[in-house]
């Protein structure tokens, strides 16, 4: 009985085996189905999504057209105001300094009363030596009297040859009496006129270096005052031999035209604002410094109204400078890559192409085109996250206000930064 027990669940348990295995394979069946019935569903989406992208119209981007145009170019350096003239106002007698006839700091005109020394003891040393010289001019008349007697009389026989010379020998003497006589006069009435000193220039004057009491010679220790021209008012700044080269060769080349010699020149201070009158440059030093490469330069200024004054730092502006056949495009049409400047381009065919360009000065609103670029040039401005090299696309020319600022960038001057030391 055991027996039929035993054997009845053998059986029992090969017929759960073979149930088992029928069932996993059925499931194996059913999901190997339904992968395929997803790859075919992708399949069929995938077509649609390449269908609906084929169909799509092009990304639309905007664009300007270059145009070459002449621009306006400008030069600016570091410079320094400095007077047209500085003079020392020096004791030229010596006396006691009595009155001073301005205020420390203020504005003076040529001409004026500036010290006075002492007068008096010059004064009575001009009266000594016009007495002496009407005591020579006294002598010399007797003299002349007695030559022309003594002449008459030899003439006649009636003088010895011997009284004739002394009579002339004495004439000559009184002569050179009155001479000596006039020149020391002249020399007293100079340093008579010493003692009042007057302003050699119109400007302004320092502080004074020496006080009412003061004993002065005309020696080193002199100096009384320092007066400075400065209408017309000087600007010095320094040319880098690199920028000088520069300029030179694009001269030489008609790269940029202007005024050579003595071009217009304007300064801004440091508030920023542009001072009123337009100077020029008037000197150029025929020489580079060793010491730091660069050139001297200076450009004169009127100063009328005082309104600048030695010793400011002021930018230097050289105006008037002209550039023709300029390409000038807005800054954000230009892009950064690992090799460099690049501008996206759309060609007879509306396709995208990028173009590698140099660029020049920052001008305006706009960076100026060196190499890369040519009149009629599509050049993108704007959708550049939609276009991609090599997409055909749609093109909307550029905003009107865009389309003004670029324009505008041909009016306004390129400031070409030197550096100047």
């Amino acid at each position: 009985m055991s027996t039929v027990k035993m054997e009845i669940r053998s059986i029992a348990c090969d017929l759960k085996n073979a149930f088992g295995w029928l069932h996993t394979a059925a499931m194996a069946i059913k999901i190997a189905m339904m992968l395929a019935m997803c790859v075919a569903h992708a399949g069929c989406e995938k077509k649609d999504q390449g269908q609906a992208a084929s169909d799509a119209p092009p990304p639309n981007v905007e664009y300007i057209t270059v145009m070459p145009s002449t621009i306006p170019i400008q030069y600016e350096f570091v410079g320094m105001t400095e007077p047209s003239k500085v003079i020392e106002i020096r004791a030229r007698v010596s006396g006691f300094l009595i009155a001073r006839g301005f205020e420390e700091g203020k504005s003076i005109v040529a001409g004026d009363p500036l010290f006075q020394i002492d007068p008096r003891p010059y004064e009575a040393n001009l009266e000594i030596v016009r007495s002496r010289q009407d005591q020579a001019k006294s002598r010399l008349l007797l003299a002349q009297l007695e030559a022309d007697r003594f002449a008459e009389a030899a003439a006649k026989g009636a003088a010895a040859q011997r009284e004739l010379d002394r009579t002339q020998t004495e004439l000559a003497e009184a002569k050179s009496s009155v001479r000596l006589a006039d020149a020391n006069v002249a020399k007293a009435e100079l340093d008579l006129s010493y003692t009042e000193i007057k302003s050699p220039v119109t400007g302004v004057i320092g502080r004074t270096l020496q006080d009412e009491g003061s004993y002065l010679d005309a020696g080193p220790q002199s100096l009384l005052a320092e007066a400075m021209q400065i209408d017309p008012i000087y600007v010095v700044f320094a040319i880098s031999e690199r920028d000088w080269l520069k300029w030179r060769d694009d001269v030489a080349s008609g790269t940029i035209l202007g005024d050579k010699d003595n071009p217009p020149v304007k300064v801004k201070l440091l508030d920023g604002t542009t001072y009123s009158e337009t100077g020029r440059m008037t000197f150029f030093d025929t020489r580079v410094d060793s010491r730091t490469g660069a050139a001297s330069a200076r450009a004169s200024f009127a100063n009328p109204k005082g309104e600048l004054k030695p010793g400011q730092f002021v930018k230097v502006q050289i105006v008037g400078w002209q550039r023709p056949n300029s390409i000038v495009i807005p800054v954000r049409a230009v892009l950064q890559n690992p090799m460099g400047s690049i501008v996206m381009i759309v060609d007879a065919s509306n396709i995208v192409q990028t173009r590698p360009v140099t660029l020049g000065q920052w001008h305006g609103d706009g960076w100026l085109i060196l190499n890369g670029l040519k009149a009629g040039d599509r050049v993108v401005t704007d959708g550049f996250m939609h276009a991609q090299p090599g997409m055909k696309v749609a093109l909307t020319p550029a905003t009107a206000l865009e389309t003004t600022q670029v324009e505008s960038t041909r009016t306004k001057s390129t400031p070409v930064k030197g550096s100047s030391k």
